[in-house]
């Protein structure tokens, strides 16, 4: 069916008609006769009345429609006995405008149900005292007969208009007196909401049955009444949680079953009943916010078995990307929550969400058989790989076994695993292995390990090292199992485990799986390129690491290091010393000459990063030419291990993909400019350049200019030149502080953020020039396929949002205003800060602040939902702070001139609207500024951006140091500062961490600039005691687990800044913990700081400045406080 706005181009057309039809009327042709005059004598006849609404639609001819739609309706007396009211009543016209709209006929509109056209009909009624004409105010907002619509009436020389939710009006005939009703027929149906898709009936939310019917999941309610559970479904009391699966759902495992021997099996009314339980979590009700600080859920029938061996467990993951929540049993089946927090029953005992996939538990899918006891599924059967020979260390008999309290313990706590931690950390894993508290199995490098990988790395090719950084989450990943833990002493020979972070791809046919063979010798694990012997197994609470002494690689792995001699489908290779297998070795490479872009990257050790990928993508060649005179703004390292950090999440999900080459030598390509050599004398403020190889598409690079440096930005994010003028050969290279991304490379790690899908193809322009009605798969291919919304999407990247808001599941409402709005703002940006770099934490901020005032998530808003005056929309990218106070909230303002969304300034929302996976895209005519974003913002007179220092002369007099105030303490190093201040909790946990497997990560971190906030001995036993602690106790457990002691003093320690109290201005944000620990993170806002007084807030509770600060070595601020901070996120 056409949607409503074809029906609201209709109307708008119609009123243009309308206007012109009362021109022609008013305004005619001199060549008409004028008016016949009446003679006052004379008086106009009085209209007739009639008995009731019903005799009056009966009687004209006009009203034929109106007339058979009442007679539909239950409920609602329009006869004589009707009570006073005021009814708009559409002629037969209007009607049939409403059917072109629906594309229906009139039998199909009457043949709609009862509910509906009883309150399209009463909609048009306004109860209480009959208005005529002279009786409507100029403007008047009026109450509907149907709950919770209103109304809004205005009168003006034009006529009176009607305008409703979906629809306005004209009165064409005024003053029908009809019993004890006044009806004014108008010339357009009034339409409360999406007549297709109406709301749903609250009491249809009485009992479970009813829920379910009303929410269309037919499947899942015959499901139940085929298990003999129908009781339940009439019942007004359960309590509990239900994970409903769509009929869709239903339908492809039944597909799935078809070809099995299970599909006789479910005909079983018990195995169905076993199925369901698996969907029931009983006695207690859970909402969304709540199952996301639940990492497993015991489910079934039977509450007593919630808390035995024998519990059926569902895993439980939230991720802030949508956000979304994700159900998951045996390894492979998993269902994401499409629909939240249905509350069902008289008391919303029972809640309901709705989910994509049918669910089944590790037990359930062992009693049916779809896997077997050891946890491996009935794959089909590989060609057998025949047992390794040990290695000479290698000794036979079991593999040792010890225990310790969980990952985070096994990892941080084993010594040979310390490269490990390390490489977890630099790859943004050490929230999992910190929290990690769901059954999951590692196959765990030793430190020897990782050192025989690196070596063969730098054997075949040095710059290989770089690479395998770059990927070191993918090489980790090849390691682990997620749903089971497997004592290497319980693993059968021939037995296949799948491995990655993905468990819902483990049942795909190109899955990566790691082969097991036992023998006498020892228990050997293999993947397709590498193999390993299993040296210790590690039982760290529900998670299993089972220690190795080879560094595994999946075939993925192996073709992004461009390891391309690969093994095919030969036996695992035989373990040995030298357990990876050397590829066929290449040329040995010529020298590089240093007079050339990659000489210039190869010996400046700041370009280590950048050059590494040029050489993945094959662009050493084109940049070791003597004879180009090329400008390239080339990344520092840090830069290009942010960009890194990026593609590793976009292996992670897409491995294979050969866009990922792509898109590095598309990001490459915006910092080289072909056409001449630019020094920095060169380069001009406004300046536009156009960069990219011949084969790439051009990329708009424009210079920024000020007191405060040279800026670059491409589209997305700007980027500062940090040293300029740096010769290479015939080029020059100008070092830049960040990677330049264009909207079009934007678009693409999007793309493969979201799993590489295709984007659909661009819809066919309208004659207007909107986007036609043509869907989209996700958010990113409809912000791909519309150029209007391109720096929208640009936003989106530098934000670092794309990965939570390209997912093809995502359930949400976007505002997203076009190019020139987003183009405003960031001038106001630029024009504000001025291009400062002690900025750019607050510009991203900011970034992030504006942005999620423009995304409802978990709900999709159409036309008819936001066409409501005084609605109240949340916003923001997390749903579960909705309700609190401080959250933004839109206000939906409606009236004759348009829809308008009101925070801190008001947008105006256009008639275009984008359907995008399940999400929904309407276009806005600004951006919108919260008061939040409004607060981030510099106010006017502010401290201007900081000129820099002239170049210095040739003996230039050297500025005398800063001398500490005489009375802040002063130390040579952190430690001595604790010790010396009565900080000796902190001093001891200190000197613990350093003495620990942790000790060189931790003396890495705490070697840069840092602050401190440092609660007292006595503040950290009261938070101590109230876990029921002490600190002796602590700091015992903390050496056998040193990231029990992390986990304490990461969210004090904010790295990168020595903060003093001057600098903590209000409202100020202090991030703390480490890259890659967010689990740590304490976020602390300045609240207060007049000089004497200093009060910051932080998400659970309010901080007090207790003292001066206090300086330890040339880089550390310590900052007393009153309380122990804890960190933002639940651990």
């Amino acid at each position: 069916m056409k949607g409503f706005g074809a029906y609201l181009a209709l109307l708008l057309l119609a009123g243009v008609s309308a206007s012109y039809a009362n021109m022609v009327v008013f305004k005619g042709s001199q060549r008409h006769p004028p008016p016949r005059k009446v003679s006052p004598s004379r008086k106009a006849p009085a209209p007739p009345t009639y008995k009731s609404i019903l005799a009056l639609a009966a009687a004209r001819k006009d009203l034929s429609i109106a007339n058979a739609v009442l007679k539909e309706t239950s409920g609602p007396d329009f006869g004589p006995a009707a009570l006073p009211a005021t009814v708009f009543l559409p002629n037969d016209d209007a009607f049939k405008l409403l059917m072109k709209a629906l594309g229906i006929n009139e039998t199909q509109l009457l043949s709609l149900s009862a509910r509906i056209l009883t309150e399209l009909a009463v909609y048009h009624a306004v109860p209480g005292r009959p208005l005529t004409v002279k009786d409507l105010k100029p403007k008047q907002v009026v109450p509907s007969a149907l709950g919770g619509y209103n109304l809004t009436i205005t009168k003006d020389s034009a006529g009176v208009m009607v305008l409703a939710a979906q629809s306005k009006a004209k009165v064409v005939v005024a003053d029908i007196k009809a019993g004890q009703t006044i009806v004014h027929i108008v010339d357009t149906v009034l339409v409360p909401y999406d007549l297709v898709s109406p709301p749903v009936d609250p009491d249809a939310f009485n009992t479970p049955g009813g829920a379910l019917m009303e929410l269309g999941l037919e499947s899942l309610y015959g499901a139940i009444e085929a298990a003999g559970l129908g009781g339940v479904l009439n019942r007004t009391d359960v309590v509990g949680t239900l994970f409903a699966p769509t009929d869709d759902a239903f339908e492809k495992m039944q597909v799935a079953l078809a070809s099995s021997n299970l599909a006789e099996l479910v005909q079983n009314p018990e195995v169905v009943q076993m199925i369901l339980g698996d969907h029931v979590h009983l006695g207690e009700k859970l909402m969304a916010a709540d199952l996301a600080m639940r990492r497993t859920l015991p489910v079934g029938w039977a509450t007593p078995e919630y808390t035995t061996p024998a519990a059926h467990i569902l895993t439980v993951t939230f991720s802030p990307a949508g956000p979304s929540l994700t159900l998951s049993g045996f390894p492979g089946n998993s269902a994401k929550v499409l629909k939240a927090d249905v509350l069902v029953g008289p008391e919303q005992g029972l809640v309901i969400h709705v989910i994509d996939g049918v669910l089944i538990t590790t037990q359930t899918a062992k009693a049916l058989g779809l896997i077997h006891t050891n946890g491996t599924g009935p794959a089909p059967t590989p060609a057998p790989t025949p047992a390794p020979t040990p290695s000479p260390s290698s000794g036979g008999g079991a593999v040792p076994v010890v225990t310790v309290p969980n990952l985070g313990a096994a990892i941080a706590g084993t010594p040979e695993l310390s490269t490990l931690l390390t490489k977890a950390v630099a790859a943004g894993l050490g929230n999992q292995v910190a929290a990690a508290n769901s059954p999951l199995t590692m196959f765990a490098p030793n430190n020897a390990a990782w050192t025989a990988f690196e070596n063969m790395l730098k054997a075949k090719d040095p710059r290989l090292t770089q690479i395998a950084d770059g990927i070191v989450g993918l090489i980790i990943s090849d390691h682990v199992h997620v749903g089971d833990a497997y004592n290497a002493n319980a693993l059968t020979n021939g037995q296949a485990i799948p491995v990655g972070m993905d468990p819902t791809k483990y049942m795909d046919a190109d899955a990566t799986l790691v082969r097991v063979t036992v023998n006498a010798t020892g228990v050997f694990v293999a993947q397709q390129v590498s193999g390993a012997k299993v040296l210790s197994t590690i039982l760290a609470g529900p998670t299993v690491v089972n220690v190795i002494d080879s560094v595994l690689l999946s075939r993925a792995s192996a073709a992004a290091l461009t390891l391309i001699a690969l093994p095919s489908a030969s036996p695992a290779p035989t373990p040995s010393p030298a357990t990876i297998p050397a590829p066929t070795p290449k040329p040995t490479p010529s020298p590089v000459d240093p007079d050339t872009i990659y000489g210039v990257m190869s010996t400046d050790f700041t370009f280590a990063a950048v050059k590494g990928l040029a050489l993945a993508v094959g662009l050493d060649t084109p940049l070791s030419d003597p004879n180009a005179e090329y400008t390239v703004f080339a990344p520092e390292n840090e830069a290009v291990q942010a960009f890194g950090g990026q593609l590793t999440q976009i292996q992670s999900v897409n491995p294979n993909n050969p866009k990922v080459l792509q898109l590095i030598y598309q990001v490459l390509s915006t910092h080289v400019y072909m056409a001449g050599v630019l020094r920095s004398g060169d380069l001009t403020d406004g300046q536009v350049i156009s960069t990219g190889f011949a084969n790439t598409p051009a990329s708009q690079v424009t210079v920024t200019k000020n007191s405060s440096g040279v800026f670059l930005n491409a589209g997305t994010n700007t980027v500062k030149v940090v040293e300029a003028n740096i010769g290479a050969g015939k080029s020059i290279i100008h070092k830049v502080d960040g990677m330049l991304i264009s909207p079009a490379a934007g678009m693409l790690i999007m793309e493969l953020l979201s799993g590489g899908a295709a984007a659909s193809p661009a819809p066919t322009p309208t004659p207007s020039g909107t986007p036609s009605a043509a869907d989209f798969s996700s958010i990113m291919a409809a912000l791909a396929a519309t150029p209007d919304l391109v720096s929208f999407a640009g936003l989106l990247g530098m934000t670092g949002a794309l990965q939570q808001l390209s997912s093809p599941n995502l359930v949400a409402t976007f505002f997203a205003p076009h190019n020139d709005a987003v183009a405003r703002v960031q001038g106001a940006l630029v024009e504000s800060f001025g291009g400062n770099p002690q900025y750019q934490q607050q510009i991203l901020e900011a970034a992030n602040v504006i942005l999620s005032a423009h995304v409802h998530v978990g709900e999709v808003l159409t036309n008819a939902a936001l066409n409501v005056d005084g609605k109240k929309i949340p916003v923001g990218l997390n749903p579960a702070a909705y309700t609190a106070a401080d959250n933004t909230v839109l206000t939906v303002i409606v009236n004759s001139t348009g829809v308008f969304l009101q925070s801190g300034n008001v947008v105006m929302v256009s008639n275009t609207t984008i359907t995008a996976g399940k999400s929904i895209i309407h276009v806005i005519n600004d951006v919108i500024l919260s008061p939040k974003a409004m607060a981030l913002l510099p106010t006017p007179g502010a401290e201007p951006a900081p000129e820099p220092q002239p170049e210095a002369s040739p003996e230039p007099e050297p500025a005398p140091a800063p001398a500490p105030e005489p009375e802040v303490p002063t130390y040579d190093d952190l430690p001595s500062a604790l010790r010396g201040q009565g900080f000796t909790h902190l001093a001891d946990m200190y000197d613990t961490a350093v003495a620990s497997s942790v000790g060189d990560l931790m003396q890495g971190l705490l070697s840069a600039n840092l602050t401190l906030f440092a609660p007292s001995d006595a503040a950290i036993d009261e938070y101590l005691s109230g876990n029921g602690g002490t600190f002796e106790q602590f700091l015992a457990d903390g050496k056998q687990n040193p990231f029990n002691i992390a986990g304490l003093v990461l969210p004090h320690i904010h790295l990168g800044d020595s903060y003093t109290l001057s600098d903590l201005v209000v409202g100020m944000t202090v991030a703390t913990s480490a890259d890659g620990l967010d689990i740590f993170k304490t976020t602390l806002t300045v609240q207060e700081n007049d000089g004497k007084k200093v009060v910051f807030k932080t998400a659970t509770d309010t901080i007090t400045v207790v003292g001066g600060i206090v300086r330890a070595g040339a880089a550390g601020i310590i900052i007393p406080i009153d309380k122990v901070l804890t960190p933002d996120a639940p651990q």
